[in-house]
């Protein structure tokens, strides 16, 4: 959509302001099941989300067509919309800022790759998963791979673009022992086809699932625990809401008024970065157009500062962080992480294993949605792992029930590990907490 076209048409209607904001998706997604390949679908989609001002009112309208006689539609409705509403709402149609940073350019070579080919990587897991695991009930590989591009353009000076290409390999196994039935995910990130290592990958998705045959409850009491990343991972998903201004301003967050008190302990740093090198994916600008920046959010215990889009930092009189992100574009925009994580340590995770000397590895926790409570940070969750023993990995553990509370976990951290990695829009280490109630038999 002609961008000029469309300013030059609002600004003969009257419409004060006028904004595109519009996203380019292409996608292939297969999935293999038990060797045979049951799914191939190719997507493309182009939307288009306008904004415009009339008579001091916001009105939006989504399209996919993109042509002069849509551009009337839309602009027709924005006034019909605008004049509709009664009640003075703020609103932002951001002028855009001096300089964007500029992200690291990661180059893909998974498009020049054949079908037929992907197709093949697929059965390879699968071929390889079966091949190295006796104990194989049922295998699921998918491959997936995703370009998105955005674009934001007002007549307030506002020209921003950016784009993200990646791809997955996606493997789910169950493995079955007599009666014993375990399962387990992993996913693979790439850019570039050198980046596979499909031993690598399947040694550990096996690793996963049988090394909790056979697992057991351990007594209640409290524990010394290695955490390990990915669980790490999910509580800070989970609780990353409570670093969130609309949850300030909700009096959702038990991190209300806190800014510049301390919080978590001495050795807890946590970052959101745009634009971290070992992210999964860059941002250079939000998704209302401001540009994106590191910021400390935690430092050694002290909470610095909310995450902001440009209504909550009205409102509390501040900048915004550029966390201003949608859903996907029919959402509005709300407050989010971008590249969200715990600063890491030093120590391998076989130091960590050997300072807790006996106690558990805990490396999945469940009911992350049912068993958090946002407001006051307290969780009781399910979780699985394995018993320390000696300062070795030992033997596996599950249905057991961690139950403390965000602050609280993150004021026993007593060492962290050199294990980082990120995930979606978190990253995180593996870390030791001492003296950790746990319910079990």
């Amino acid at each position: 959509m002609e961008f000029k076209v469309l300013e030059a048409k609002a600004k003969q209607r009257g419409i004060e302001e006028i904004e595109i904001y519009e996203v380019k998706t292409n996608g292939l997604e297969m999935t293999c099941f038990d060797g045979e390949i049951e799914q191939n679908t190719t997507s493309m989609t182009h939307v288009f989300c306008i904004r415009g001002v009339y008579n001091h009112q916001l009105a939006t309208v989504y399209t996919e067509k993109d042509d002069e006689e849509s551009m009337d539609f839309v602009l027709d409705t924005i006034i019909r919309n605008a004049k509709m509403i009664t009640k003075d709402e703020p609103y932002f149609i951001y002028g855009g800022d001096e300089t964007y940073p500029v992200a690291l350019e990661k180059q893909t070579d998974f498009e020049t790759v054949s079908l037929a080919d992907k197709v093949k990587i697929c059965q390879q897991v699968d071929a390889l998963l079966k091949k190295k695991c006796p104990y194989v009930y049922k295998t699921e590989v998918s491959y997936a791979e995703s370009m998105t591009a955005c674009h934001i353009q007002n007549n307030n000076h506002l020209n921003v673009s950016k784009e993200n290409k990646r791809a997955y390999i996606v493997a789910e196994l169950i493995v079955k022992k007599d009666d014993d039935v375990k399962t387990a995910y992993d996913y693979l990130l790439f850019h570039q086809m050198a980046e596979l290592d499909l031993e690598a990958f399947t040694d550990k998705i096996i690793e996963d699932a049988v090394g909790q045959f056979g697992a057991e409850s351990v007594l209640s009491g409290d524990y010394d625990i290695v955490l390990d990343r990915s669980a790490v991972r999910s509580l800070l998903q989970v609780y990353s809401s409570v670093f969130f201004a609309t949850s300030v301003l909700k009096k959702m967050s038990f991190l209300e008024g806190k800014i510049g008190e301390k919080v978590f302990g001495d050795n807890i740093t946590l970052i959101d970065d745009p634009l971290h090198p070992l992210a999964q994916s860059f941002d250079t600008f939000d998704d209302e157009g401001v540009a994106t920046k590191t910021k400390t959010v935690v430092e050694n215990g002290v909470l610095k500062t909310y995450l902001h889009n440009l209504s909550t930092a009205k409102q509390m009189d501040v900048t915004s962080t550029g966390n201003g992100f949608k859903a996907d574009i029919n959402s509005p925009v709300s407050v989010q992480i971008d590249n969200f994580y715990l600063k890491p340590g030093t120590l391998t995770k076989e130091e960590l294993f050997a300072s807790v000397g006996n106690g558990l590895y805990i490396t999945d926790l469940e009911g992350l949605h049912a068993g958090v409570n946002l407001i006051s940070g307290t969780y009781s969750l399910k979780a699985s792992g394995y018993k320390i023993t000696d300062g070795k990995k030992a033997d596996p553990v599950t249905l057991i029930i961690l139950s403390s509370s965000f602050q609280d976990t993150f004021n026993k951290v007593f060492l962290l590990a050199d294990d980082f990695e990120f995930r979606g829009s978190v990253g995180a280490c593996s870390i030791v907490l001492r003296n950790m109630p746990v319910s079990g038999k």
